[in-house]
Protein backbone atom coordinates (compact mmCIF):
# COMPACT_ATOMS: atom_id res chain seq x y z
CA UNK A 1 0.00 0.00 0.00
CA UNK A 2 1.40 3.47 -1.35
CA UNK A 3 1.82 6.05 1.64
CA UNK A 4 -0.14 8.99 1.20
CA UNK A 5 1.92 11.84 1.81
CA UNK A 6 0.49 15.42 2.12
CA UNK A 7 1.58 18.21 -0.24
CA UNK A 8 4.12 20.60 1.85
CA UNK A 9 3.10 24.11 3.26
CA UNK A 10 4.39 27.28 1.43
CA UNK A 11 7.38 28.76 3.53
CA UNK A 12 5.89 32.26 4.73
CA UNK A 13 8.80 34.13 5.72
CA UNK A 14 7.38 37.66 7.14
CA UNK A 15 3.56 38.06 7.65
CA UNK A 16 3.97 41.69 8.72
CA UNK A 17 2.23 43.57 6.21
CA UNK A 18 -0.49 40.96 5.96
CA UNK A 19 -1.40 40.98 9.17
CA UNK A 20 -1.04 44.85 8.95
CA UNK A 21 -3.66 44.56 6.06
CA UNK A 22 -5.61 42.50 8.21
CA UNK A 23 -5.89 44.41 11.18
CA UNK A 24 -6.40 47.68 8.84
CA UNK A 25 -9.35 46.22 6.96
CA UNK A 26 -10.94 44.39 10.46
CA UNK A 27 -11.14 48.24 11.77
CA UNK A 28 -12.69 49.56 8.61
CA UNK A 29 -15.47 46.73 8.97
CA UNK A 30 -15.83 47.24 12.62
CA UNK A 31 -15.77 51.11 12.19
CA UNK A 32 -18.58 51.06 9.31
CA UNK A 33 -20.84 48.61 11.30
CA UNK A 34 -20.72 51.08 14.07
CA UNK A 35 -21.28 53.49 11.65
CA UNK A 36 -24.85 52.11 10.66
CA UNK A 37 -26.05 52.56 13.92
CA UNK A 38 -24.64 55.98 13.93
CA UNK A 39 -25.21 57.44 10.77
CA UNK A 40 -29.01 56.57 11.71
CA UNK A 41 -29.07 58.42 14.36
CA UNK A 42 -27.64 61.76 12.57
CA UNK A 43 -30.54 61.10 9.78
CA UNK A 44 -32.93 60.95 12.50
CA UNK A 45 -31.86 63.95 14.27
CA UNK A 46 -31.97 65.66 10.45
CA UNK A 47 -35.60 64.26 10.23
CA UNK A 48 -36.65 65.82 13.51
CA UNK A 49 -35.17 68.86 12.92
CA UNK A 50 -37.17 69.12 9.58
CA UNK A 51 -40.41 67.69 10.81
CA UNK A 52 -40.41 70.61 12.78
CA UNK A 53 -39.41 73.22 10.33
CA UNK A 54 -41.76 71.82 7.48
CA UNK A 55 -45.54 73.00 7.69
CA UNK A 56 -48.03 70.21 9.32
CA UNK A 57 -49.34 67.78 6.43
CA UNK A 58 -46.32 68.42 4.11
CA UNK A 59 -43.42 66.34 6.05
CA UNK A 60 -45.05 62.70 6.15
CA UNK A 61 -45.60 63.53 1.60
CA UNK A 62 -41.88 64.64 1.49
CA UNK A 63 -40.47 61.81 3.53
CA UNK A 64 -42.28 58.97 1.32
CA UNK A 65 -42.09 60.80 -2.72
CA UNK A 66 -38.92 63.24 -2.51
CA UNK A 67 -36.72 60.95 -0.10
CA UNK A 68 -38.18 57.88 -1.36
CA UNK A 69 -38.10 56.19 2.43
CA UNK A 70 -40.95 54.57 4.53
CA UNK A 71 -42.42 56.54 7.12
CA UNK A 72 -41.68 53.91 9.09
CA UNK A 73 -38.08 53.94 8.73
CA UNK A 74 -37.62 57.70 9.34
CA UNK A 75 -39.84 56.86 12.42
CA UNK A 76 -37.18 54.72 13.75
CA UNK A 77 -34.34 56.59 12.94
CA UNK A 78 -35.77 59.49 15.25
CA UNK A 79 -36.23 56.86 17.75
CA UNK A 80 -32.55 56.37 17.96
CA UNK A 81 -31.68 59.82 17.66
CA UNK A 82 -33.97 60.96 20.27
CA UNK A 83 -32.54 58.07 22.91
CA UNK A 84 -28.85 58.99 21.94
CA UNK A 85 -27.86 59.29 25.55
CA UNK A 86 -28.85 55.38 25.99
CA UNK A 87 -26.29 53.88 23.38
CA UNK A 88 -23.21 56.69 23.34
CA UNK A 89 -21.46 55.18 26.64
CA UNK A 90 -21.97 51.45 25.42
CA UNK A 91 -18.39 49.98 23.69
CA UNK A 92 -16.98 50.05 20.55
CA UNK A 93 -17.38 46.07 20.17
CA UNK A 94 -20.84 46.02 21.58
CA UNK A 95 -21.82 48.84 18.92
CA UNK A 96 -19.83 47.41 16.12
CA UNK A 97 -22.41 44.62 16.85
CA UNK A 98 -25.39 46.39 16.74
CA UNK A 99 -28.58 46.48 13.88
CA UNK A 100 -30.72 48.76 14.06
CA UNK A 101 -33.26 47.15 15.40
CA UNK A 102 -31.02 45.99 18.61
CA UNK A 103 -30.39 49.57 19.22
CA UNK A 104 -34.22 49.93 19.00
CA UNK A 105 -34.27 47.14 21.97
CA UNK A 106 -31.50 48.29 24.03
CA UNK A 107 -33.11 51.93 23.75
CA UNK A 108 -36.85 50.23 24.96
CA UNK A 109 -35.42 47.62 27.23
CA UNK A 110 -33.49 51.25 29.22
CA UNK A 111 -36.13 53.27 28.87
CA UNK A 112 -38.56 51.01 30.55
CA UNK A 113 -36.29 50.41 33.02
CA UNK A 114 -36.09 54.22 33.43
CA UNK A 115 -31.85 53.67 33.11
CA UNK A 116 -29.12 53.42 30.46
CA UNK A 117 -28.58 50.35 28.05
CA UNK A 118 -26.12 48.06 30.18
CA UNK A 119 -23.73 45.69 28.29
CA UNK A 120 -24.70 42.85 29.51
CA UNK A 121 -28.35 41.75 30.20
CA UNK A 122 -29.81 44.13 27.41
CA UNK A 123 -26.98 43.62 25.15
CA UNK A 124 -27.55 39.91 25.21
CA UNK A 125 -30.79 40.53 24.43
CA UNK A 126 -29.72 42.64 21.70
CA UNK A 127 -27.58 40.18 20.27
CA UNK A 128 -30.03 37.65 20.25
CA UNK A 129 -32.54 39.84 18.25
CA UNK A 130 -30.07 40.73 15.94
CA UNK A 131 -29.47 36.82 15.44
CA UNK A 132 -33.00 36.34 14.97
CA UNK A 133 -33.19 39.37 12.35
CA UNK A 134 -29.74 37.47 10.49
CA UNK A 135 -31.76 34.39 10.55
CA UNK A 136 -35.13 35.66 9.09
CA UNK A 137 -33.30 37.96 6.46
CA UNK A 138 -31.49 34.12 5.34
CA UNK A 139 -34.26 32.44 5.49
CA UNK A 140 -36.47 34.88 3.27
CA UNK A 141 -33.28 34.98 0.77
CA UNK A 142 -33.65 31.23 0.50
CA UNK A 143 -37.21 30.73 0.21
CA UNK A 144 -37.03 33.80 -2.62
CA UNK A 145 -34.90 31.22 -4.45
CA UNK A 146 -37.06 28.69 -4.55
CA UNK A 147 -39.54 27.62 -7.21
CA UNK A 148 -43.19 29.17 -5.94
CA UNK A 149 -44.88 25.56 -5.49
CA UNK A 150 -41.63 24.36 -3.38
CA UNK A 151 -41.53 27.81 -1.74
CA UNK A 152 -44.96 27.49 -0.53
CA UNK A 153 -44.75 24.20 0.94
CA UNK A 154 -41.60 25.82 2.58
CA UNK A 155 -42.90 28.20 4.19
CA UNK A 156 -46.12 27.05 5.38
CA UNK A 157 -43.68 24.14 6.97
CA UNK A 158 -41.22 26.90 8.64
CA UNK A 159 -44.55 28.52 9.92
CA UNK A 160 -45.47 25.52 11.58
CA UNK A 161 -42.32 24.75 13.18
CA UNK A 162 -41.94 28.36 14.34
CA UNK A 163 -45.67 28.24 15.72
CA UNK A 164 -44.54 24.35 17.65
CA UNK A 165 -41.30 25.91 19.06
CA UNK A 166 -43.10 29.49 20.65
CA UNK A 167 -46.13 26.86 21.78
CA UNK A 168 -43.40 25.10 23.80
CA UNK A 169 -41.38 28.17 24.87
CA UNK A 170 -45.01 29.56 26.28
CA UNK A 171 -45.44 26.34 28.22
CA UNK A 172 -42.37 27.52 29.72
CA UNK A 173 -43.09 31.04 31.11
CA UNK A 174 -45.09 31.43 34.04
CA UNK A 175 -49.17 32.01 33.45
CA UNK A 176 -49.25 35.90 34.32
CA UNK A 177 -46.64 36.22 31.16
CA UNK A 178 -48.67 34.48 28.19
CA UNK A 179 -51.10 36.82 26.49
CA UNK A 180 -54.50 35.48 26.95
CA UNK A 181 -56.23 36.02 23.32
CA UNK A 182 -59.00 38.81 23.92
CA UNK A 183 -62.36 38.19 23.96
CA UNK A 184 -64.83 39.26 20.99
Amino acid sequence: MAEVTKPALPVVSDLSADTAKVKREYGEIKKAMKDVVQKAMNLGAFFKQKKDEIPYGRFLKWVKQDCEMSYKTVERYMELAANRQHLDHLSLDTMSNLTINGALRLIAKATKGGGKAEDDEATKAAKAGNRYDKAEETLLDRLSKLKPEVADTAATQTVNALQAALAEIKKKLPPKLVEQPKAA
